[in-house]
């Protein structure tokens, strides 16, 4: 997340560290089928 000419804002950062850590972990297709199919099947209240 270091890097010449980076400045992150905390939600931002949050949000790479999070991305990150799905990709890491070897979750990263399971987190992107999760994204697009709740667009696609959106829960009613």
């Amino acid at each position: 997340m270091k890097g010449n000419s980076k400045f992150w804002l905390q939600n931002n950062a949050e949000i790479m560290l999070h991305l990150r850590c799905q990709w890491i972990a070897k979750s990263w297709d399971n987190f992107c089928d999760s994204i697009f199919n709740s667009f696609i099947k959106p829960q009613t209240a």
